[in-house]
């Protein structure tokens, strides 16, 4: 008799569950090999396998819907998700026209779900890779919206739309990455709130545009009850005077026109400007964007109970691909994740350097 029979037998089967669920907070290779070990596993580890899963490309993302709808509800128990529609050596999916958008092509089902504001347009859904992507998504986030805590979304395509209008009762904390618009006003007036959502982080954001009025709107619709809320904008020359007035309006929220009020519950802001400026510009554009840096940096610092400010990345030294995921991770496993202060701004260089 081996070692791990004869544990098994020791152990009741609720001991070997719970071990198992503890297991599964990784991207999914936890939950795919604990099966395999014996039958007793499988049927230990079956409710915890899909615990933590990430998914990554439009290969996975269409799987993955398969299986899901596949299952009986209470089998869906995703808790963490990662997502990304990207794939490292691969080309961005608004530039490929191929085989996976035949793939996405098959998994299309008219009427299975919709995020338009109007009636859902067949024609032009069929004729672009984003937005069969995005139906693709949505019919996967349905799948697990009852039971998904921490999600991580990252698409390699631009969209005018943020978010999906649909709840997810438990989500408590939700990152968006990649390039998108605004979102237009019919698609805010869509979204439904998210009750136990705590935190959101945003990265690409432009909060100095005219499109980004509806950015505000949208997080309050769909976090009633936000505490913490990180902004990552396109970089440090993306800062302006409309840029302090938002994120004033965000920790002094003025009463709301139409549509929601933004929370009152937030707590802490979060700004990174983004990756710095690279090699070969002129000397005039650089002092510019120091000066722009310089009064980011003093806004920030006013405040900082609330205002949690992050230095420049410098040019070309990450990938926020690869760093989300590792952020993802960290979270599922306890740890801070983005939400780390250890690398915050505490005083300005430029007070010292006499700007």
């Amino acid at each position: 008799m081996s070692s791990l029979t004869a544990r098994q037998i020791a152990l009741p089967l609720e001991i070997w569950m719970r071990i198992c669920y503890l297991a599964c907070t990784d991207t999914g290779t936890t939950g795919r090999t604990l099966p395999l070990v014996s039958r007793f596993m499988y049927q230990a580890s079956k409710p915890h396998r899909l615990r933590s899963v990430a998914i990554k490309g439009v290969l996975q993302i269409v799987s993955f819907v398969r299986h899901l709808e596949a299952l009986p509800e209470r089998h869906r128990q995703v808790e963490s998700l990662y997502l990304t529609t990207w794939v490292e050596g691969t080309p961005r999916l608004d530039s490929d026209d191929g085989p996976m958008v035949q793939i996405l092509l098959d998994l299309y089902r008219p009427g299975t779900v919709s995020r338009f504001p109007g009636t859902e347009d067949v024609n032009d859904v069929i004729n672009s890779p984003e937005e069969l992507a995005a139906h693709a998504i949505f019919r996967m986030l349905k799948c697990v919206s009852s039971t998904v805590k921490i999600l991580h979304i990252y698409t390699d395509f631009y969209r005018d739309f943020i978010f999906f209008p649909l709840s997810m009762d438990r989500l408590e904390e939700l990152t968006f990455q990649g390039p998108h618009e605004s979102m237009y006003k019919p698609y805010v007036d869509r979204l439904l709130p998210c009750p136990s959502l705590r935190r959101l982080k945003m990265r690409d954001v432009e909060l100095g545009s005219q499109g980004s009025n509806t950015l505000i709107p949208s997080i309050a619709a769909i976090a009633p009850s936000l505490t913490h809320l990180y902004l990552e904008l396109r970089g440090v020359e993306a800062w302006s005077n409309t840029v302090e007035r938002r994120i004033e309006q965000l920790l002094h929220p003025p009463k709301a026109e139409n549509g929601p009020r933004f929370p009152y519950t937030l707590q802490k802001v979060y700004i990174h400007p983004g990756n710095g400026i690279g090699p070969g510009f002129c000397g005039t554009y650089r002092a510019s964007v120091s000066l722009q840096t310089s009064y980011m940096e003093r806004f920030c610092l006013s405040d900082p109970e609330r205002i949690i400010y992050f230095p420049p990345t410098p040019f070309n030294s990450r990938s926020t691909r690869l760093e989300g995921e590792r952020e993802w991770l960290d979270r599922v496993n306890g740890g801070l994740g983005t939400w780390d202060c250890s690398k915050r701004v505490l005083r300005s260089a430029y007070d010292v350097l006499g700007y």
